[in-house]
């Protein structure tokens, strides 16, 4: 099961930068807790009308129903040329 929202506009003047959050839950078949969750936030930024930065973080709770919490740190820039 999975859903999400995402919103443009956030921040007065920035009208082109996008906010999002979502969570994942998945039914599994692995032993332990059978099952894994994940939240996202997220925040794209677009610098110039070429690129745009996006930092993530996600919280995974119990990883593939056996591994223990993790959280997820991530950058990603996007170039459009």
């Amino acid at each position: 099961v999975v859903g999400g929202l995402v919103y443009t506009g956030l921040i007065p003047g920035r009208d082109e930068d996008v906010v999002g959050a979502g969570v994942a839950w998945a039914r599994l078949d692995q032993g332990g807790t059978n099952q894994e969750t994940a939240v996202e936030v997220f925040y794209k930024a677009k610098i110039t009308p070429w690129m745009s930065i996006q930092p993530d973080i996600q919280y995974i709770v119990t990883p593939s129903g056996i591994h223990p919490d993790a959280l997820v740190v991530g950058v990603r820039f996007q170039v459009a040329l």
